[in-house]
């Protein structure tokens, strides 16, 4: 399955752009400008958006201690393990290694 973000701004450890960016899967494929439609599976409009390619999430409160109980406010479980923002992240990182069960 392939996806197909267009007219994004993508932000990379070193430069920042304007691209469209093709996801095979769940890898980063290829990065361009004025990338075909045709033949993905779902194209989305980044017009206005960053792209960050590879970026890891590090501040997500997965399951975070709080007053006696675990903060659910983005709970990797709660939501089947997929990010509230749709491309999902490449990773996130968790404290908490039950968070990543």
């Amino acid at each position: 399955m392939t996806t197909l973000i267009k007219n994004g701004t993508v932000v990379t450890a070193g430069d920042t752009f304007q691209a469209d960016v093709v996801i095979d899967g769940e890898q980063v494929a290829m990065m361009g400008r004025n990338l075909p439609e045709a033949g993905h599976d779902d194209v989305i409009d980044a017009s206005g958006l960053l792209l960050l390619p590879g970026g890891i999430d590090v501040h997500t409160h997965l399951d975070l201690p709080f007053g006696g109980t675990l903060s659910q406010t983005i709970s990797l479980r709660a939501i089947g393990r997929r990010p509230l923002a749709a491309p999902q992240p490449t990773s996130t990182l968790s404290s908490n290694p039950s968070a990543a069960a």
